[in-house]
């Protein structure tokens, strides 16, 4: 198991969130993402940032960190228990997060920034 330290970069696997190391308490991490929410995870359920791969995401795209402002058409988010792409958004909520359309799933609001799959668009040449 990786031993992490005070400030490290971790993707956390129950949330589906990248997240930096505030302190360690034995096996159990602090955490908090780019959005200020904290919250405790198991060690075991971290992986270093770097190292990070999700094998559940949706093959053809690559997780990058996103405002609810900044999610596109066609990415993908985590609700419900899976990934779920972007297939239209509304203005803002009251509470400032951005509402977003789910294929199979209906209206959701990401209120804060997270992580989202968004595709990997290849170029021909010719």
């Amino acid at each position: 198991m990786t031993k992490y330290v005070k400030g490290d970069e971790v993707w956390e696997q129950r949330r589906r969130s990248f997240a930096k190391v505030l302190s360690v308490h034995g096996s159990a991490l602090s955490l908090e993402n780019d959005a200020g929410a904290q919250w405790i995870a198991r060690a075991e359920q971290c992986t270093p940032a770097t190292d990070a791969v999700d094998q559940a995401a949706p093959d053809g795209t690559r997780p990058m960190k996103a405002l609810p402002g900044d999610v596109q058409v066609s990415d993908y988010v985590w609700v419900a228990g899976a990934y779920r792409e972007v297939i239209d958004m509304r203005g803002s909520s009251h509470i400032g997060g951005k509402i977003l359309v789910l294929k199979g799933h209906g209206l959701w609001v990401m209120p804060y920034t997270g992580t989202v799959y968004r595709p990997v668009h290849v170029r021909t040449t010719r």
